[in-house]
C-alpha cells in the first residue's frame, strides 16, 4: 500500500532535526537537542503572527 503525501505536508518536514547549539554525540545529548528544537518549533506555530516577524 502507498501513502502519497500533499505538498503543504511536505513542505513542513525539517532535516537535520535538533538545535545545533547543543554538543555532544551521546545519546542523551542528542535527545535534549532534539526535544529543544521541538519545543522551540511548537512555540512558534502558537505564537501570533506578524508580517514583520520571520520564523527561524
Amino acid at each position: 500500500m502507498q501513502v502519497a503525501h500533499g505538498e503543504q505536508g511536505v513542505a513542513r518536514i525539517r532535516c537535520p532535526i535538533g538545535l545545533s547549539g547543543i554538543p555532544g554525540q551521546q545519546p542523551s545529548a542528542i535527545a535534549v537537542s532534539v526535544a529543544a528544537d521541538l519545543l522551540a518549533r511548537l512555540a512558534l506555530d502558537a505564537a501570533p503572527r506578524s508580517q514583520d516577524v520571520l520564523p527561524i
